[in-house]
C-alpha cells in the first residue's frame, strides 16, 4: 500500500502545473508538427470569422434590397394595372374591328337587292291614223268622275337584313 502514494515536491508540482497549463493552452503540444496544426487552426478560426462577416454584410444587403423592390412594386403596380386594362380595351377593340369587317364582306358577297320597278306602262306617243279611218277623237270628260294619273312606285324601304345573333356594340353578344 506504501507504493500507491508518494510524496513529491513542491517545485516538481508547480511544473506539472506549468506543463498541465501549457497543455491547455497549446493542446498539440510544442511539436514542429503541433504548432504548424495550430497556426492552421488559428487562421482557419480567422477565415471563418470573416466570412461570417460577409454573410452578415450581404444579408443586410438583401433586407436592403427587398425594402427597395417592394417600393419598386408599389409604384410599378397601378401601372401594371393599367397596361392590363389597355390590353383588354385593345382587345375588344380588335374585335370589333374584325367584326365590322366580317359584316362588310358578308355585305360585298350577298347579291345586290334589286329595287322594285314601279309598274308603269311607257306613255304612248300618238299613233297616226291608218288610212282609210279616221283618228279617234277625245271625250270629254265626265262631270264628277275621278281623275286617275299615271300610277307611281311607292318607296319602300328595302327589307330588313336576317339577324345572325344579338350582338351589342363592338360585334360582342350582349349578355
Amino acid at each position: 500500500m506504501d507504493d500507491d502514494y508518494t510524496l513529491l515536491s513542491s517545485k516538481e508540482v508547480s511544473e506539472l502545473k506549468q506543463d498541465m497549463d501549457y497543455l491547455k493552452k497549446n493542446p498539440l503540444g510544442g511539436t514542429k508538427s503541433g504548432k504548424s496544426l495550430q497556426e492552421s487552426i488559428d487562421k482557419l478560426n480567422e477565415n471563418m470569422e470573416m466570412l461570417i462577416e460577409i454573410f452578415k454584410e450581404a444579408s443586410d444587403q438583401m433586407k436592403a434590397e427587398e425594402r427597395e423592390s417592394d417600393v419598386i412594386l408599389k409604384r410599378i403596380q397601378p401601372l401594371e394595372n393599367k397596361l392590363e386594362e389597355l390590353s383588354e380595351q385593345n382587345q375588344k377593340i380588335a374585335k370589333g374591328i374584325l367584326a365590322v369587317a366580317d359584316m362588310v364582306a358578308a355585305k360585298e358577297q350577298a347579291p345586290p337587292m334589286q329595287k322594285p320597278r314601279p309598274m308603269m306602262m311607257p306613255p304612248m306617243a300618238p299613233r297616226p291614223p291608218m288610212p282609210g279611218m279616221q283618228a279617234p277623237q277625245r271625250m270629254p270628260p265626265m262631270p264628277n268622275a275621278p281623275t286617275f294619273s299615271q300610277p307611281s312606285a311607292p318607296s319602300l324601304p328595302p327589307p330588313p337584313m336576317p339577324r345572325k345573333e344579338d350582338k351589342g356594340m363592338f360585334g360582342f353578344l350582349k349578355k
